[in-house]
C-alpha cells in the first residue's frame, strides 16, 4: 500500500492488489485501487497476491478475478460481501469435519460474507472466475485469522509449512487432502 504526499511524485506498484491512499482527490488518472478519504471508485483484486486494507472504505465497484485452468473445488476469501456468482458456480460453507471418517460436510450458501472463507465448485473447465459487486464495504484488514466456522482464510502469502498437518483443498481442485510439511496458504 502507498500514501501519496505530493502528486508530482511517481512510483511503481508491483502488487496488483495494493491500495493507494489519498487524503483528497488529486486528479490522478488511474483510479484502480485508489482510496480517497473513505471512498474507492474501483477496487480490483487479483487472486494470488497479498491484500491489506489499512482503514475502512466503501468501493463503488469491486471485483475479484482468478484464472481457472480446470473445474473442481476451490477456496475463496474476499474482503467484501458477494451475493451474485458466475454461472456454473456453487458456493458452500463448511459445517463439519469428521477426521476419523475423513469427511467434510458442506452446505450451499447464497452469500459470501466479507472476510468469510468459503469453498466453491467451479463447473467450467477453464476460464476466468470473476466476482463483481457494487457499493462494497471493506473493513480494515484484521491481523486475526479470517474464519467461517471450520474454514480459515488469508489475504497474505503464508510461510512454507504453515499448513502442515491441516486439511486443505488441493490446488488442482480435485478435493481435500492433508497438507504436507511444505504447504502454505496463498491469498
Amino acid at each position: 500500500n502507498a500514501y501519496i504526499m505530493d502528486e508530482s511524485k511517481t512510483f511503481e506498484v508491483t502488487n496488483p492488489n495494493a491500495l493507494i491512499y489519498l487524503n483528497a482527490d488529486q486528479g490522478l488518472a488511474n483510479t484502480k485501487n485508489l482510496v480517497v478519504g473513505t471512498s474507492c471508485d474501483n477496487l480490483v483484486l487479483v487472486d494470488g497476491h497479498n491484500f491489506t486494507a489499512e482503514k475502512d472504505f466503501t468501493a463503488t465497484a469491486a471485483s475479484y478475478t482468478r484464472s481457472m485452468t480446470a473445474n473442481g473445488w476451490f477456496s475463496l476469501c474476499v474482503p467484501f460481501e458477494v451475493t451474485t456468482f458466475p454461472m456454473n458456480t456453487t458456493v458452500y460453507d463448511v459445517v463439519s469435519i469428521d477426521e476419523s471418517a475423513q469427511r467434510v460436510a458442506i452446505a450451499a450458501t447464497s452469500m459470501i460474507g466479507a472476510d468469510s472463507p468459503v469453498i466453491f465448485n467451479w463447473a467450467d473447465n477453464s476460464g476466468e472466475f470473476k466476482l463483481n459487486v457494487s457499493n462494497a464495504a471493506v473493513k480494515t484488514t484484521s491481523s486475526a485469522s479470517l474464519t467461517n466456522g471450520l474454514l480459515s482464510g488469508t489475504y497474505l502469502n503464508g510461510e512454507a509449512g504453515s499448513l502442515s498437518g491441516k486439511y486443505g483443498l488441493r490446488a488442482d481442485g480435485t478435493g481435500f487432502g492433508r497438507c504436507t510439511a511444505t504447504a502454505y496458504g496463498v491469498p
